[in-house]
């Protein structure tokens, strides 16, 4: 992030993008210890959780 533009001026954005971040990894490693899952799954899972939050509002 560019040093110019100062910390509080995208601070709210990064915010709702960090607990969004946090939401989906903590989803991702509850169904990972639930049973493993094979790589394939793992990444459409994560294109999922990508597209999802994508589509949210922000």
């Amino acid at each position: 992030m560019p040093r110019a533009l100062g910390r509080n001026h995208a601070f709210g954005r990064i915010d709702i993008a960090s607990a969004e971040g946090a939401v989906i990894a903590y989803v991702v490693r509850m169904i990972a210890q639930a049973k493993p899952i094979s790589m394939p799954d793992d990444i459409r899972m994560r294109q999922m959780a990508k597209a999802s939050s994508l589509r949210l509002p922000r």
